[in-house]
């Protein structure tokens, strides 16, 4: 079943790291900015947009997603 997990940019390295070690070396990742929550709404709301696109080509190419602001 096609899935992309959401990391920040912080957390990308161990993200990466879990992925391989747990035999799962083509699990899509979608790295946001750091951090994520204390941002104002619009801004989560603008990230959120441009995620939608990005994430379903993560699901349908494999391809690592960076969306930064």
């Amino acid at each position: 079943m096609p899935a992309v997990t959401f990391v920040t940019e912080w957390f990308k390295s161990l993200a990466e790291t879990v992925r391989k070690g747990a035999g799962l070396p083509d699990l899509n990742l979608v790295v946001v900015p750091h951090p994520f929550d204390s941002r104002p709404q619009e801004e989560v709301i603008e990230i959120a947009d441009k995620l939608f696109g990005q994430a379903m080509a993560a699901i349908t190419t494999g391809a690592m997603v960076r969306v930064t602001k």
